[in-house]
Protein backbone atom coordinates (compact mmCIF):
# COMPACT_ATOMS: atom_id res chain seq x y z
CA UNK A 1 0.00 0.00 0.00
CA UNK A 2 1.20 3.49 -0.70
CA UNK A 3 2.05 5.82 2.11
CA UNK A 4 0.50 9.22 2.59
CA UNK A 5 1.73 11.97 0.29
CA UNK A 6 1.71 15.70 0.86
CA UNK A 7 0.64 16.55 -2.67
CA UNK A 8 -1.74 14.73 -4.93
CA UNK A 9 -2.32 14.38 -8.67
CA UNK A 10 -4.98 12.53 -10.57
CA UNK A 11 -4.93 11.35 -14.16
CA UNK A 12 -7.38 9.37 -16.29
CA UNK A 13 -6.41 5.81 -17.17
CA UNK A 14 -6.40 4.48 -20.71
CA UNK A 15 -9.56 3.00 -22.13
CA UNK A 16 -12.03 5.34 -20.44
CA UNK A 17 -15.34 6.12 -22.17
CA UNK A 18 -14.32 9.75 -22.55
CA UNK A 19 -11.10 11.69 -23.07
CA UNK A 20 -10.22 15.01 -21.47
CA UNK A 21 -7.14 16.96 -22.53
CA UNK A 22 -4.49 16.93 -19.80
CA UNK A 23 -6.91 16.21 -17.00
CA UNK A 24 -4.87 16.64 -13.84
CA UNK A 25 -6.28 17.43 -10.44
CA UNK A 26 -4.04 19.85 -8.60
CA UNK A 27 -5.16 19.71 -5.01
CA UNK A 28 -5.05 22.72 -2.75
CA UNK A 29 -6.73 22.72 0.66
CA UNK A 30 -7.07 26.49 0.76
CA UNK A 31 -8.91 28.13 -2.11
CA UNK A 32 -8.23 31.65 -3.27
CA UNK A 33 -10.36 34.24 -1.59
CA UNK A 34 -10.44 37.88 -0.57
CA UNK A 35 -7.65 39.04 1.70
CA UNK A 36 -8.58 38.91 5.35
CA UNK A 37 -8.90 42.18 7.16
CA UNK A 38 -6.95 40.73 10.06
CA UNK A 39 -4.05 38.32 10.04
CA UNK A 40 -4.12 35.85 12.93
CA UNK A 41 -1.17 33.91 14.28
CA UNK A 42 -0.95 30.95 16.64
CA UNK A 43 1.68 30.02 19.19
CA UNK A 44 1.76 26.68 20.99
CA UNK A 45 3.99 24.96 23.51
CA UNK A 46 4.26 23.61 27.02
CA UNK A 47 5.14 25.11 30.43
CA UNK A 48 7.28 23.25 32.97
CA UNK A 49 8.57 23.68 36.50
CA UNK A 50 12.11 24.95 35.89
CA UNK A 51 13.60 22.66 38.54
CA UNK A 52 11.60 19.44 38.52
CA UNK A 53 10.53 19.42 34.89
CA UNK A 54 6.92 18.71 35.88
CA UNK A 55 4.29 20.21 33.58
CA UNK A 56 2.26 23.12 34.93
CA UNK A 57 -1.47 23.31 34.30
CA UNK A 58 -3.48 26.49 34.91
CA UNK A 59 -0.69 28.98 34.30
CA UNK A 60 -2.21 32.38 33.49
CA UNK A 61 -0.71 33.62 30.21
CA UNK A 62 -1.32 37.35 29.69
CA UNK A 63 -0.57 39.06 26.37
CA UNK A 64 -0.18 42.86 26.25
CA UNK A 65 1.38 45.37 23.86
CA UNK A 66 3.45 48.27 25.24
CA UNK A 67 2.34 50.44 22.32
CA UNK A 68 -1.36 49.50 22.58
CA UNK A 69 -2.41 49.96 26.23
CA UNK A 70 -5.98 48.83 25.52
CA UNK A 71 -4.86 45.43 24.29
CA UNK A 72 -4.92 42.58 26.83
CA UNK A 73 -5.68 38.89 26.32
CA UNK A 74 -5.61 36.21 29.02
CA UNK A 75 -5.18 32.50 28.34
CA UNK A 76 -4.31 29.45 30.45
CA UNK A 77 -2.11 26.40 30.05
CA UNK A 78 -4.16 23.24 29.93
CA UNK A 79 -3.62 19.57 30.59
CA UNK A 80 0.06 18.65 30.85
CA UNK A 81 1.00 22.30 30.70
CA UNK A 82 0.04 22.61 27.03
CA UNK A 83 -1.29 25.71 25.39
CA UNK A 84 -2.30 26.71 21.86
CA UNK A 85 -3.18 30.38 21.58
CA UNK A 86 -4.48 32.16 18.47
CA UNK A 87 -4.22 35.95 18.45
CA UNK A 88 -6.55 37.61 15.97
CA UNK A 89 -4.26 40.23 14.46
CA UNK A 90 -0.57 39.73 15.13
CA UNK A 91 0.47 42.15 12.38
CA UNK A 92 -1.04 45.04 14.34
CA UNK A 93 1.37 44.26 17.18
CA UNK A 94 4.38 43.43 15.01
CA UNK A 95 6.28 46.65 15.66
CA UNK A 96 6.75 46.35 19.40
CA UNK A 97 6.01 42.63 19.80
CA UNK A 98 3.89 41.23 22.60
CA UNK A 99 4.78 41.38 26.28
CA UNK A 100 3.85 38.12 27.98
CA UNK A 101 3.32 37.62 31.71
CA UNK A 102 3.03 34.16 33.25
CA UNK A 103 1.41 33.75 36.65
CA UNK A 104 0.64 30.77 38.86
CA UNK A 105 0.13 30.59 42.60
CA UNK A 106 3.28 29.38 44.32
CA UNK A 107 5.53 30.44 41.43
CA UNK A 108 7.55 33.53 40.66
CA UNK A 109 5.79 35.63 38.02
CA UNK A 110 7.75 35.62 34.77
CA UNK A 111 7.73 38.38 32.17
CA UNK A 112 8.89 37.94 28.58
CA UNK A 113 9.14 40.87 26.19
CA UNK A 114 9.30 41.43 22.44
CA UNK A 115 7.52 38.18 21.54
CA UNK A 116 6.75 38.24 17.82
CA UNK A 117 4.26 35.76 16.37
CA UNK A 118 4.23 35.13 12.59
CA UNK A 119 0.91 35.67 10.81
CA UNK A 120 -1.05 32.87 9.13
CA UNK A 121 0.91 30.10 10.79
CA UNK A 122 1.18 27.96 13.90
CA UNK A 123 4.56 28.41 15.56
CA UNK A 124 6.13 26.49 18.41
CA UNK A 125 7.06 28.73 21.33
CA UNK A 126 10.76 27.88 21.15
CA UNK A 127 10.91 29.13 17.55
CA UNK A 128 9.63 32.62 18.33
CA UNK A 129 11.81 35.69 18.34
CA UNK A 130 11.81 36.69 22.01
CA UNK A 131 10.11 33.41 22.93
CA UNK A 132 12.49 30.74 24.20
CA UNK A 133 11.07 28.68 27.04
CA UNK A 134 8.46 29.89 29.51
CA UNK A 135 9.32 27.62 32.41
CA UNK A 136 8.50 28.87 35.90
CA UNK A 137 10.47 28.75 39.16
CA UNK A 138 8.58 28.01 42.36
CA UNK A 139 8.73 30.59 45.16
CA UNK A 140 10.33 28.00 47.45
CA UNK A 141 13.08 27.24 44.93
CA UNK A 142 13.71 30.93 44.35
CA UNK A 143 14.01 31.58 48.10
CA UNK A 144 16.30 28.58 48.47
CA UNK A 145 18.56 29.84 45.69
CA UNK A 146 18.61 33.31 47.22
CA UNK A 147 19.51 31.92 50.64
CA UNK A 148 22.32 29.86 49.14
CA UNK A 149 23.79 32.99 47.57
CA UNK A 150 23.58 34.88 50.84
CA UNK A 151 25.40 32.10 52.74
CA UNK A 152 28.46 32.70 50.58
CA UNK A 153 31.45 30.90 51.99
CA UNK A 154 29.38 29.09 54.67
CA UNK A 155 26.92 27.07 52.64
CA UNK A 156 26.25 24.56 55.41
CA UNK A 157 25.55 20.87 54.73
CA UNK A 158 24.90 19.86 51.14
CA UNK A 159 21.18 19.59 50.40
CA UNK A 160 19.70 16.22 49.49
CA UNK A 161 19.60 15.76 45.74
CA UNK A 162 16.36 14.60 44.11
CA UNK A 163 17.83 12.38 41.40
CA UNK A 164 14.44 11.63 39.84
CA UNK A 165 13.59 15.31 39.43
CA UNK A 166 17.09 16.02 38.17
CA UNK A 167 16.84 13.31 35.52
CA UNK A 168 13.44 14.54 34.37
CA UNK A 169 14.63 18.14 34.15
CA UNK A 170 17.66 17.10 32.11
CA UNK A 171 15.50 14.93 29.82
CA UNK A 172 13.07 17.77 29.19
CA UNK A 173 15.91 20.09 28.20
CA UNK A 174 17.09 17.49 25.68
CA UNK A 175 13.53 17.11 24.40
CA UNK A 176 13.18 20.88 23.89
CA UNK A 177 16.46 20.94 21.96
CA UNK A 178 15.26 17.99 19.88
CA UNK A 179 12.02 19.79 19.08
CA UNK A 180 13.98 22.80 17.84
CA UNK A 181 16.08 20.53 15.62
CA UNK A 182 12.99 18.74 14.29
CA UNK A 183 11.25 22.02 13.47
CA UNK A 184 14.30 23.18 11.55
CA UNK A 185 14.41 19.96 9.54
CA UNK A 186 17.50 18.50 11.21
CA UNK A 187 16.14 14.98 11.68
CA UNK A 188 19.46 13.37 12.58
CA UNK A 189 20.06 15.74 15.49
CA UNK A 190 16.43 15.50 16.57
CA UNK A 191 16.58 11.70 16.72
CA UNK A 192 19.80 11.80 18.76
CA UNK A 193 18.39 14.30 21.26
CA UNK A 194 15.06 12.51 21.66
CA UNK A 195 16.92 9.21 22.18
CA UNK A 196 19.18 10.80 24.79
CA UNK A 197 16.15 12.25 26.54
CA UNK A 198 14.60 8.78 26.79
CA UNK A 199 17.89 7.39 28.08
CA UNK A 200 17.56 9.77 31.02
CA UNK A 201 13.80 9.37 31.47
CA UNK A 202 12.39 6.32 29.73
CA UNK A 203 8.75 7.36 30.25
CA UNK A 204 9.07 10.92 28.88
CA UNK A 205 6.07 10.86 26.55
CA UNK A 206 6.92 14.02 24.55
CA UNK A 207 10.27 12.47 23.54
CA UNK A 208 8.44 9.33 22.39
CA UNK A 209 6.20 11.51 20.26
CA UNK A 210 9.22 13.31 18.81
CA UNK A 211 10.83 10.02 17.83
CA UNK A 212 7.58 8.85 16.27
CA UNK A 213 7.54 11.96 14.06
CA UNK A 214 11.18 11.51 13.00
CA UNK A 215 10.73 7.81 12.20
CA UNK A 216 7.48 8.38 10.30
CA UNK A 217 9.19 11.05 8.20
CA UNK A 218 11.91 8.55 7.30
CA UNK A 219 9.44 5.82 6.42
CA UNK A 220 10.47 3.60 9.35
CA UNK A 221 6.81 2.81 10.02
CA UNK A 222 7.37 -0.17 12.31
CA UNK A 223 9.30 1.86 14.88
CA UNK A 224 7.17 4.97 14.32
CA UNK A 225 4.03 2.99 15.15
CA UNK A 226 5.73 1.49 18.21
CA UNK A 227 6.42 4.92 19.71
CA UNK A 228 3.13 6.46 18.60
CA UNK A 229 1.20 3.61 20.26
CA UNK A 230 3.05 4.31 23.51
CA UNK A 231 2.10 7.98 23.32
CA UNK A 232 -1.57 7.20 22.75
CA UNK A 233 -1.51 4.56 25.52
CA UNK A 234 -0.28 7.28 27.88
CA UNK A 235 -3.39 9.32 27.06
CA UNK A 236 -1.57 11.85 24.89
CA UNK A 237 -1.95 12.94 21.29
CA UNK A 238 1.25 14.88 20.70
CA UNK A 239 1.13 16.56 17.30
CA UNK A 240 -1.67 14.13 16.53
CA UNK A 241 -0.18 10.65 16.79
CA UNK A 242 -3.24 9.25 14.97
CA UNK A 243 -1.81 10.70 11.76
CA UNK A 244 1.43 8.76 12.27
CA UNK A 245 -0.49 5.62 13.24
CA UNK A 246 -2.66 5.83 10.15
CA UNK A 247 0.35 6.32 7.86
CA UNK A 248 2.18 3.45 9.53
CA UNK A 249 -0.70 0.98 9.61
CA UNK A 250 -1.60 1.82 6.03
CA UNK A 251 1.97 1.34 4.82
CA UNK A 252 2.27 -1.95 6.72
CA UNK A 253 -0.99 -3.31 5.32
CA UNK A 254 -2.74 -3.35 8.71
CA UNK A 255 -6.07 -2.24 7.26
CA UNK A 256 -8.28 -2.65 10.34
CA UNK A 257 -5.93 -0.65 12.53
CA UNK A 258 -5.50 1.98 9.80
CA UNK A 259 -9.27 2.39 9.62
CA UNK A 260 -9.50 2.80 13.41
CA UNK A 261 -6.70 5.40 13.40
CA UNK A 262 -8.40 7.26 10.58
CA UNK A 263 -11.69 7.40 12.52
CA UNK A 264 -9.84 8.74 15.56
CA UNK A 265 -8.18 11.34 13.35
CA UNK A 266 -11.55 12.36 11.90
CA UNK A 267 -12.73 13.19 15.42
CA UNK A 268 -9.81 15.56 16.02
CA UNK A 269 -8.72 16.89 12.62
CA UNK A 270 -11.14 16.33 9.75
CA UNK A 271 -8.99 18.31 7.30
CA UNK A 272 -6.01 16.03 7.83
CA UNK A 273 -8.20 12.93 7.76
CA UNK A 274 -9.79 14.12 4.54
CA UNK A 275 -6.38 14.61 3.00
CA UNK A 276 -5.45 11.02 3.84
CA UNK A 277 -8.72 9.68 2.45
CA UNK A 278 -8.36 11.68 -0.73
CA UNK A 279 -4.76 10.48 -1.21
CA UNK A 280 -5.95 6.89 -0.99
CA UNK A 281 -8.70 7.52 -3.53
CA UNK A 282 -6.25 9.26 -5.86
CA UNK A 283 -3.83 6.32 -5.67
CA UNK A 284 -6.64 3.91 -6.51
CA UNK A 285 -7.89 6.09 -9.35
CA UNK A 286 -4.45 6.52 -10.88
CA UNK A 287 -3.86 2.75 -10.75
CA UNK A 288 -7.08 2.16 -12.67
CA UNK A 289 -9.14 0.91 -9.71
CA UNK A 290 -12.06 3.25 -10.38
CA UNK A 291 -14.78 1.41 -8.38
CA UNK A 292 -12.47 1.19 -5.36
CA UNK A 293 -11.63 4.90 -5.66
CA UNK A 294 -15.34 5.65 -5.84
CA UNK A 295 -15.95 3.79 -2.56
CA UNK A 296 -13.21 5.79 -0.80
CA UNK A 297 -14.55 9.09 -2.14
CA UNK A 298 -18.05 8.27 -0.97
CA UNK A 299 -16.67 7.55 2.50
CA UNK A 300 -14.90 10.90 2.50
CA UNK A 301 -17.99 12.79 1.36
CA UNK A 302 -20.12 11.05 3.98
CA UNK A 303 -17.82 12.61 6.60
CA UNK A 304 -17.18 15.90 4.78
CA UNK A 305 -19.83 16.59 2.09
CA UNK A 306 -18.25 19.93 1.17
CA UNK A 307 -14.81 18.62 0.18
CA UNK A 308 -14.45 20.26 -3.27
CA UNK A 309 -11.85 17.97 -4.83
CA UNK A 310 -13.62 14.81 -3.64
CA UNK A 311 -16.84 15.95 -5.32
CA UNK A 312 -14.89 16.65 -8.50
CA UNK A 313 -13.11 13.30 -8.57
CA UNK A 314 -16.29 11.40 -7.78
CA UNK A 315 -17.88 13.14 -10.75
CA UNK A 316 -15.04 11.81 -12.91
CA UNK A 317 -15.60 8.31 -11.51
CA UNK A 318 -19.32 8.44 -12.27
CA UNK A 319 -18.94 10.02 -15.73
CA UNK A 320 -18.49 6.73 -17.54
CA UNK A 321 -21.15 4.76 -15.69
CA UNK A 322 -23.80 7.10 -14.28
CA UNK A 323 -23.97 10.49 -16.02
CA UNK A 324 -26.81 11.72 -13.78
CA UNK A 325 -24.75 11.20 -10.63
CA UNK A 326 -21.70 12.69 -12.32
CA UNK A 327 -23.66 15.87 -13.07
CA UNK A 328 -24.70 16.16 -9.42
CA UNK A 329 -21.07 15.91 -8.28
CA UNK A 330 -19.75 18.40 -10.83
CA UNK A 331 -22.50 20.88 -9.96
CA UNK A 332 -21.71 20.49 -6.24
CA UNK A 333 -18.01 21.02 -6.95
CA UNK A 334 -18.69 24.22 -8.90
CA UNK A 335 -20.98 25.55 -6.17
CA UNK A 336 -18.23 24.98 -3.61
CA UNK A 337 -15.28 26.19 -5.67
CA UNK A 338 -16.33 28.15 -8.77
CA UNK A 339 -12.83 29.62 -9.18
CA UNK A 340 -10.93 26.35 -8.66
CA UNK A 341 -8.30 25.48 -11.27
CA UNK A 342 -10.43 22.49 -12.35
CA UNK A 343 -13.67 24.47 -12.61
CA UNK A 344 -13.32 24.94 -16.42
CA UNK A 345 -12.91 21.17 -16.87
CA UNK A 346 -15.94 20.52 -14.68
CA UNK A 347 -18.01 22.88 -16.84
CA UNK A 348 -16.80 21.09 -19.98
CA UNK A 349 -17.80 17.77 -18.43
CA UNK A 350 -21.29 19.09 -17.68
CA UNK A 351 -21.69 20.09 -21.32
CA UNK A 352 -20.39 16.68 -22.41
CA UNK A 353 -22.89 14.91 -20.15
CA UNK A 354 -25.90 16.86 -21.39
Amino acid sequence: MKSIRESWTMGLTAGRAFVLPALVVVLCLSLAGPAAAQLPGTVYGQIFDAKTGETLEGVEIIFTDPEAPAFREVHYSGRNGRFRIMLKNVVKHERSGFAVELKKEGYVTRRVGNVRIPARSETRLSQLSGGGDWNLTSVDDALEAQAALQQGANPGPAPEIDLEAQARGSAIKLYNQGSNALNSGDYDTAELLFTNALDKKADLVPAMGGLARVLSHRGDHIRAVEYAEKVVAAGEDLENMNQILYAGYDALGMDDKAEAALKALQATDMDKAGKNMFNKAADLFNSGQIPEAQVELEKLLAADPNHPEANYMLGICYAGSDPAKAKVQFEKFLSLAPDHADAPTAREMLQYLE
